[in-house]
């Protein structure tokens, strides 16, 4: 390889993308080095580290927390416990420090990210870089301020780079929208003819991984952390506790054991094989990943780093030469990494990696001149759903996860770290991980490697694609339907993936759309689908602009929803039964409000499950139901996605409680169908025996019969109207909606999805749990407060009689723009003047004409008025893509705010 380096150097590449592949290969033919990789190059080693030298510390016999693995999610990890008190800890590492991935990582930090919670994190490992750190160790970390520059292809790119550059100015966060003709004043080697624009951010930068790992030991050091290299683990001991949970031991490692009762995996490539050995999956992959080095190149030294999204290409400045890298649609797949293959890299195979050198000389034409001095090509792990692996095993007590993180270890090790440590010590992370919460997965899936190969496969390749707001994965399809799939599907239905099921997004009367089987992009020699309806449609939601071209389907299913009658396949829903001899009093400690309370049987109450800070962990529907044995079930619906979630927040409160009590999910099982708005009353009465329509109250809960097939019915609402939850067993499913959708035709009735579903909510100002409300929000901040009790213990009650009486720091408010724009989220929400925070969903309210989001206003310590006044009082704007819409600000929401509605009074509203 290197006599095929010093060959290029020679012939300086001086090449375009045609020729390069060409004279790659043929150079390659002629000389004795593979272009497959196929054997591994051992024991590369770190420059600063001699590899196979154990510390010679004494290993303890019990610690507070083992965290394994010292790379930089491990070192930060470690610091972090140890800087909050978390007593004896201790950081085993089987070979040296930077060991696995972290060594050879291109270790580059991008301050504009495409979601809040990722800037925070970002954010904080910037500051731990820069700042805290080094006055911590009296030591330099290796952070090099460089700036980061991101190029557009397209107004599209650009328009996305406009939405996270809006976004950072909440967090003060400096960012620059520059056009074509200003990217050669930041950057003159980029050939700016090929762009429309490009994002300039000047404070990022690059982390030296040893540097960086050096620091954060060293700091954890200093606050009593043990750290133990040379240490590798060979089993975990768990043990049942009194209670009959599953909880961590004990960890055996090749010098010793170590009791304890919570361990960390942050072992990279090999976070598998540590979860295995308390018999637990992870959906996590190994890939190769590469960079090269270019000889030096006069001028480099002081250039920002660049990212080609569009080229899925990086170019990161080292010194006056570059690294290139990026992301290949064909990357090669590591069935295992070797234990011995700490510090070792894989021969890069040219004709994986050769489009990112070509597309690099196409967008500086300099590299193309220049020769190739190394290249670096190592095994890194990727998820999924490109986010990381973290929080506590529902299975396993005490044993915590911090793996997966795509690729970007570095850039996030440092605010990761933090909130892993949180998580540990205290329960939960300070702000809300849930993207990043290993309970995210339905357990059905994660041990399902076709799954796991096509998603991993997907996110990887389309690492630097756009983040649009509806986009769908193509990997990994079908692996969840519904008894309803195929009926829905032939009448039009364009399904979207929630949590692996597939699920009703909005109906078109086009070519069917199904979801084909994974094509791989073209790669490995699949064969590209051709004419794919679902992919056409797909891309036709790659946009940021208003109307949406999917804008009149879904207008048409929320005005029929509106004026006549809508059914909502909603068999996604999370359906958990809590049942037992205890399920009462378990009811009574988990909810906020007291569920059991009402005599009456059958009777279904909105409440939030909430954490020790009051900060809400769900908010669901829970149906007492009347078993027949003296005894009460308590049926639960959850948001599709966060089913896993709940469950293991259910055993988080009740794991200690002593109660006999069992939690059945039983979404599978059942088929629900959603028949929502004025005439839905109507639809009913024609479809069921006996006059239930007329005395099933709101919140209530009824058994009957439709066309011969048991069904219950809850009169209930998701979008703001007189609505019914039609529940039957899946395998009556197509009867009972066959029926319904007959009599609903004649009332002027359509199928509708969850697109119109999530408008019509938002509209009627519902919450949806990981957006309006999540674990970092109060219900004092998100108005909900009315749903906890204040007279009785419940898990959160403590919290909550804290927080009452008190002025909150943030409350959500109501808002509407007169200009026909589109609004997602994360937009910015400015008060007089001064950016008080941001939406977190939004809208086209097709009811009213006018877009909407709800978001939370920061309310000044200093301000002693009413909160309410203070909100109302204020002249508002949102502000998306740089641009700034007058806004509408309201407590509740402007469309039906005394509920009438639901209630069947629609004169009123």
């Amino acid at each position: 390889m290197m006599r095929f380096i010093r060959r290029c150097n020679k012939l300086h590449l001086n090449l375009d993308k045609q020729k390069y592949f060409a004279q790659s290969v043929r150079l390659l033919s002629t000389l004795n080095c593979s272009r497959t990789a196929t054997k591994f190059n051992l024991h590369q080693h770190s420059s600063s580290r001699k590899n196979g030298t154990n510390s010679t510390q004494q290993l303890p016999t019990e610690a507070d927390v083992v965290v394994i693995g010292g790379g930089s999610i491990g070192c930060s990890t470690t610091y972090h416990l140890a800087k909050y008190g978390a007593g004896k800890v201790a950081l085993l590492e089987k070979d040296k420090l930077t060991a696995g991935t972290t060594w050879h990582t291109a270790g580059l930090l991008w301050r504009a990210v495409p979601h809040e919670f990722e800037m925070k994190i970002v954010d904080d490992t910037r500051t731990l870089m820069t700042t805290i750190l080094p006055q911590e160790t009296d030591s330099e970390t290796g952070w090099i301020q460089t700036g980061g520059l991101f190029t557009a292809n397209d107004q599209t790119r650009l328009d996305s780079y406009k939405r996270m550059a809006t976004l950072a100015k909440v967090f003060g966060i400096e960012t620059h929208i520059l056009s074509a003709a200003e990217i050669p004043q930041v950057h003159h080697l980029l050939d700016s003819s090929k762009y429309v624009g490009a994002l300039y951010n000047p404070l990022d930068g690059t982390m030296d991984p040893t540097g960086a790992c050096t620091s954060y030991t060293k700091a954890a050091a200093k606050y009593g952390a043990q750290i133990f290299e040379g240490c590798g683990v060979e089993g975990i001991d768990t043990r049942l506790d009194d209670f009959g949970i599953q909880r961590v031991s004990a960890v055996k490692t090749s010098r010793g054991s170590i009791k304890t009762g919570q361990v960390i995996n942050c072992a990279g490539v090999w976070a598998p094989n540590i979860s295995q050995m308390v018999h637990i999956a992870i959906p996590q992959v190994t890939y190769r990943h590469a960079y090269v080095v270019t000889e030096p190149i006069e001028g480099a030294r002081h250039l920002p780093n660049v990212r080609d999204h569009d080229g899925s290409v990086y170019m990161k400045r080292q010194g006056d030469t570059l690294q290139v890298g990026g992301y290949e649609a064909n990357p090669i797949f590591c069935k295992e990494v070797a234990d011995d293959f700490a510090f070792g890299l894989y021969t890069l195979d040219w004709d994986v990696f050769g489009r990112h050198l070509a597309i690099a000389c196409d967008a500086m034409p300099i590299i193309a001149k220049t020769g190739i001095r190394s290249t670096i090509c190592g095994p890194e792990s990727f998820t999924p759903d490109k986010q990381p692996l973290c929080g506590e095993s529902p299975k396993v007590r005490g044993f915590f996860f911090a793996s997966g993180f795509n690729s970007g270890g570095m850039m996030l090790g440092g605010g990761g770290g933090k909130q892993i440590a949180l998580w540990a010590l205290r329960g939960k992370p300070e702000i809300d991980m849930f993207p990043w919460d290993i309970r995210r997965f339905p357990s059905s899936l994660v041990t399902n490697k076709t799954w796991l190969t096509e998603r991993s496969h997907e996110t990887y390749s389309k690492h630097y694609c756009m983040s649009f707001p509806h986009d769908q994965p193509l990997a990994g399809r079908n692996m969840r339907k519904d008894a309803l799939h195929q009926v829905l599907l032939d009448r039009g239905c364009f399904y979207e993936e929630k949590h692996g099921w597939e699920r009703p997004a909005y109906f078109t009367d086009g070519p069917k759309a199904e979801v084909k089987k994974y094509d791989f992009y073209g790669a490995y020699d699949n064969k590209i689908h051709q004419d794919y309806q679902y992919k056409t449609l797909l891309n036709h939601e790659y946009s940021y602009r208003y109307p949406g071209p999917v804008h009149e389907a879904i207008s048409k299913e929320c005005v029929t929803c509106r004026t006549s009658c809508a059914v909502f396949n909603s068999s996604s829903l999370g359906k958990l039964v809590l049942e037992g001899p205890d399920a009462t009093k378990a009811a009574k400690l988990l909810f906020s409000s007291d569920v059991t309370a009402n005599p009456n049987c059958n009777t279904s109450t909105y409440t939030l499950m909430l954490n020790d800070k009051g900060g809400i962990e769900s908010d669901l529907v829970v149906c007492k139901m009347d078993t027949g044995d003296h005894d009460f079930d308590y049926y639960m619906t959850v948001g599709g996605a966060t089913t896993e979630y709940c469950k293991g927040h259910i055993s988080d409160v009740l794991s200690t409680s002593g109660l006999n009590y069992n939690v059945k999910d039983r979404t599978e099982e059942l088929a629900t169908l959603s028949l929502q708005g004025p005439k839905s009353r109507a639809v009913l009465k024609e479809l069921i025996t006996g006059d239930v329509t007329k005395s099933l109250q709101f919140g209530h809960f009824a058994l009957s019969n439709i066309v011969g097939i048991n069904v219950g019915i809850l009169r209930r609402s998701f979008v703001g109207e007189l609505g019914y939850e039609v529940s039957c067993e899946s395998q009556h499913a197509v009867k009972v909606y066959e029926a319904i959708m007959g009599v609903a035709k004649k009332h002027g009735g359509r199928d509708a999805g969850y697109r119109a579903m999530e408008s019509l909510s938002i509209e009627a100002g519902f919450h949806h749990w990981g957006h309006s409300v999540r674990t970092d929000d109060s219900p004092l901040e998100s108005r909900l407060l009315h749903l906890c009790n204040n007279d009785r213990h419940y898990h959160g009650s403590a919290a909550v009689a804290e927080m009452r009486g008190q002025r909150p720091k943030k409350s959500l408010a109501f808002f509407t723009v007169d200009d026909q724009v589109q609004l997602f989220g994360e937009e910015i929400i400015w008060r007089d003047g001064k950016v008080v925070g941001f939406t977190r969903n939004g809208v086209h309210a097709f009811n009213i004409n006018k877009g909407v989001g709800m978001g939370y206003v920061d309310i000044p310590e200093n301000d002693k008025s009413n909160v309410d006044d203070y909100l109302l009082g204020g002249k508002y704007e949102i502000e998306r893509n740089f641009v700034k819409h007058r806004a509408n600000v309201y407590l509740n929401s402007p469309f039906d705010p005394k509920r009438l509605r639901v209630r069947g009074l629609f004169k009123s509203t």
